[in-house]
């Protein structure tokens, strides 16, 4: 027989020590699995002078709790080719969705949306 069967009769033989090595391995890997949390965090600042950090900076003007905290502001412009940001299809499908999930947001949590 093969390599794969031989150690899964060993295995199969001494199940205590093969849950005793998972948790062992369970608990090795969340202890670095805590650094790679910090490791996977950015910060990202728009760069002066676009859209992105005007409609960030009045965000955090409007709603100085939002600060510190993990925020997304999702700016949708309209240039040139129509008159207001309605117009386009996707825009108007992305506004929706957003009023809806604060909508429901707001449902579930009373008073989360101050604004």
């Amino acid at each position: 027989m093969g390599f794969l069967h031989s150690l899964a009769i060993v295995l199969l033989k001494h199940p205590r020590k093969v849950v005793v090595v998972w948790a062992l391995a369970t608990v090795v890997g969340a202890f670095f699995a805590l650094d790679l949390v910090d490791s996977c965090s950015f910060q990202f600042e728009p760069v002066k002078g676009t859209p992105s950090y005007v409609a960030t900076a009045h965000f955090h003007n409007e709603f100085p709790e939002t600060l510190y905290g993990d925020t997304e502001v999702i700016l949708i412009s309209c240039r040139r080719q129509c008159s207001h940001v309605s117009e386009i299809p996707f825009a108007a499908t992305a506004a929706q969705k957003v009023r809806e999930k604060c909508a429901e947001l707001d449902q579930k949590n009373p008073g989360i949306i101050s604004n």
